[in-house]
């Protein structure tokens, strides 16, 4: 009681940090703002934060766990690092709100909640044995280290009893607690099936792995809770479902989604990376772009599906290890070294087909240090076949060089102009009319119109009455050939 009474009295004296020019940091979209207020500094006793701003300005340890009331807003300033070693509790209608100064892994400041060597709760989030929900907590930025208890029940690292978290960027270790009542979420519900109320993630690069008892790498904790509400519109995820105790490899929870007696995982149709840890196999989905470092690492296979990409900006770092694979169905956009030591498989989906007119390209859909196609065009001439009496080929014919042994194969077919549409012909025409020959590769057509002609034939001559135009026409043909022309008049009457 006297230690807590001491604090009290120091709290109010704490250091405040007021600046003229304002406290720096990045927001949710990573714009840089400047916070112009009063900032109290988070020193060693500094264990109570009611609403306002805080800023960790030093590297700080607190022994006892952190409680959050009210809107909370932390900034921790680039090279600074708070341990606190309890944790932080945020709950019911609190908010905590963190912030970072940079985008930097190796610059920008750092919080570690570390509540797994005790029963002291999550890392951040519900207080252990608490019948509070879990509050607001919203991660712009940091390197954010987050462990849940262990205990009678194991703890979320980041969450608890219907956790609300949203991650717009930084990189995030969240590790759930193990216990024999089921476990906790990386991310998400607590042990004794607590649930995640909702996980919302635009970016970062985030680890997430459930306890050792039936608890979702993101989602729900063991074993029966589950994951209410999911939105991600980016980030480099890696997550990882636990079994429950005695499965022996059975019930496993999910990756994302469910506890392991809930088999609702999220189908994927979002942008992101996602790679489930405990069976080593990933999927780029969407238009996914790294907002920090990333790593393949060993024995993980990442596929690349088709219509996905994924962007690494320039100045971020992608390391894949020589043991890792990535499968290519897609698009990879890099400026790095690709991979450093593992291996690519590309497979067709990742060229770009283009048609303009008559003329068909493809190009690298990668860079050029992970693609060596370059660009090539084949042009598509109508046949040489004009006319149905001739002997020339009714075939198209495409001409160009190098295109490349990787790339599809064009394909060469022919349509007929009726009533104004063109239908598909099984083979190359020979009959008169108008036609159209293409040659398809991809999505893309590239496309030439023709038409056959019959001879013209000579118009019929006039009948006389006499048979005069009978022998007009043997007269024709004795200067063609040679000869007479016998009893070609007609009889009169």
């Amino acid at each position: 009681m006297k230690k807590r009474i001491f604090q009290l009295i120091l709290l109010l004296f704490l250091p405040l940090a007021a600046n003229a020019a304002g406290i720096a940091y990045l927001d949710g979209q990573g714009m840089e703002k400047t916070y112009t207020g009063t900032a109290s500094e988070v020193t060693s006793v500094t264990e109570e934060w009611t609403a306002g701003w805080y800023v960790v300005n030093s590297n700080v340890t607190v022994s006892d766990r952190i409680t959050v009331t009210g809107d909370v807003h932390l900034i921790l300033l680039d090279g600074k690092t708070l341990t606190a070693e309890m944790g932080i509790s945020v709950e019911g209608e609190s908010s905590l709100t963190v912030y970072a100064q940079s985008v930097g892994k190796s610059t920008m400041g750092a919080l570690i909640a570390n509540a797994g060597k005790s029963d002291s709760g999550t890392g951040i989030g519900s207080a252990f044995g608490s019948l509070e929900e879990c509050g607001k907590i919203t991660i712009n930025g940091g390197r954010i280290e987050a462990y849940g208890g262990n205990g009678y029940y194991g703890s979320a690292g980041i969450g608890g009893r219907e956790g609300k978290i949203t991650i717009n960027g930084g990189y995030i270790t969240a590790v759930g607690g193990t216990a024999s009542y089921g476990a906790g979420a990386g991310i998400g519900g607590s042990g004794q099936s607590q649930n995640a109320d909702s996980v919302i993630i635009t970016g970062g690069v985030i680890k997430a792995t459930g306890g050792l008892n039936g608890a979702a790498g993101i989602g729900g904790g063991g074993h029966d809770g589950i994951l209410k509400n999911f939105s991600i519109t980016g980030g480099w995820i890696e997550a990882e479902g636990n079994y429950r105790h005695g499965q022996n490899g059975q019930g496993n929870a999910n990756a994302i989604g469910g506890g392991a007696n809930k088999n609702s995982a999220f189908v994927m149709h979002e942008t992101m990376v996602l790679i489930d840890r405990k069976i080593m196999l990933g999927h780029v989905y969407g238009n996914a772009v790294l907002s920090g470092d990333a790593a393949l690492e060993e024995n993980v296979i990442l596929n690349v599906l088709p219509n996905a990409t994924l962007t690494v900006p320039a100045g971020l770092a992608f390391a894949v290890d020589r043991h890792a694979r990535i499968v290519n169905q897609g698009i990879i956009y890099t400026d790095v070294s690709l991979p450093n030591t593992g291996t690519v498989y590309h497979i067709t989906h990742h060229v770009i087909y283009e048609a303009e007119g008559s003329k068909l390209r493809v190009r690298c859909g990668n860079s050029a240090n992970v693609c060596t196609l370059g660009t090539n065009e084949l042009t598509l001439f109508a046949p040489l076949k004009t006319m149905t009496t001739d002997n020339e080929s009714p075939e198209a014919l495409l001409i160009g060089e190098n295109w490349p042994e990787e790339a599809q194969a064009p394909a060469v077919g022919y349509e007929e102009l009726v009533g104004g549409e063109y239908v598909p012909l099984s083979a190359a025409p020979t009959q008169a009319g108008r036609y159209r020959a293409y040659a398809a590769a991809g999505n893309a057509k590239a496309t030439v119109e023709y038409e056959i002609k019959a001879p013209e034939l000579p118009a019929p001559l006039p009948e006389t009455g006499d048979g005069s135009n009978l022998v007009l026409m043997c007269a024709l043909m004795l200067l063609a050939v040679g000869g007479m022309c016998l009893g070609l008049r007609k009889a009169k009457g």
